[in-house]
């Protein structure tokens, strides 16, 4: 096929695009992952280069504590944090807090330092908090930070949603949505965000949430026992691995995170901090025990709300 490329003066963006063309060199047959779960020797992709990943849940759920812990897992030399895993060319980070005060995120980065055990913040991390910022502003200053940045890797955004002025506007969620969706295929790089979700809590909340669903390349729902540490990984949409097994955990004081599924056979069993779900719960669908010991003693919870 022939362009000429004189009829096409001043577009200079067409013309790139063009240059970027599929040639037979390509040569790619599955997503390289990033991120990625690994149980029983099979992989789980959570995000790769030019996608946005979104964890979601309601209130409280411990979305920001698994930002955290996978900051902190891809800072780590070994690469491993219980399931998780990273990919060794994940190396450039970028974390901005748009949601807490200057304090709670210092609070959090030093979680981070202990989830990566490590005394001093690398050279191939920065982390920002966007708080104080207007809505707008934010977004301006994130596609600014990344033009000046020369290789960025993954991105992780405490609260998406904090990019606009009104999660609730279609047009403005639709915007935002696909700009950031843009960013992460320009600059070759995964984006990782939160959202709550909507009134029933089955999905990401509002217009934003919907218009993230278009664009996302895996969501993930996230929650939280009301009654112990124990957290939940279920997979809601993975559009390049398909979903996967639900991830049930808690952090350990030595600030490692411990999957329940291999709980039983670990020494750490007797001591653990967290109580049995029900088994109408989605923590509970790979599960047999019916009571867990914590510090305190035996532990049967009757009623819980939304699982453990």
């Amino acid at each position: 096929m022939q362009i000429d490329f004189n009829k096409l003066a001043g577009s200079d963006k067409l013309i790139s695009l063009i240059e970027r063309k599929f040639t037979e060199d390509m040569k790619v047959e599955k997503i390289p992952s990033l991120i990625y779960l690994e149980r029983d020797k099979k992989k789980a992709h959570l995000g790769g280069r030019g996608e946005v990943t979104i964890f979601f849940g309601p209130p409280k759920s411990g979305k920001s504590i698994v930002l955290e812990m996978i900051t902190g897992l891809l800072l780590r030399e070994d690469g491993e944090m219980g399931p998780l895993k990273k990919c060794k060319t994940a190396e450039n980070i970028l974390y901005i807090d748009m949601e807490q005060s200057v304090l709670e995120w210092s609070v959090a980065m030093n979680r981070v330092m202990k989830y990566a055990e490590i005394d001093k913040i690398p050279s191939n991390f920065l982390s920002m908090n966007f708080t104080s910022e207007f809505p707008n502003d934010r977004s301006f200053y994130l596609e600014e930070l990344l033009n000046a940045i020369e290789k960025i890797d993954v991105v992780i955004l405490d609260g998406v949603a904090d990019l606009v002025d009104s999660d609730s506007n279609p047009d403005i969620a639709k915007i935002s949505s696909e700009s950031l969706k843009s960013l992460a295929v320009s600059k070759d790089c995964l984006i990782i965000g939160v959202l709550h979700t909507d009134a029933k809590g089955t999905r990401p909340r509002d217009h934003i949430g919907t218009k993230y669903q278009k664009i996302a390349s895996s969501l993930v729902r996230v929650e939280k026992s009301e009654h112990s540490n124990m957290f939940s990984l279920k997979s809601y949409m993975n559009r390049n691995s398909g979903d996967w097994e639900s991830v049930n955990f808690y952090v350990n004081a030595d600030n490692k995170m411990v999957d329940f599924r291999s709980l039983e056979k670990s020494k750490e069993f007797k001591g653990a901090n967290f109580v049995n779900p029900k088994k109408d719960s989605i923590f509970s669908k790979e599960i047999d025990l019916d009571l867990l010991t914590n510090k305190s003693g035996i532990t049967n919870i009757k009623n819980m709300k939304h699982g453990i």
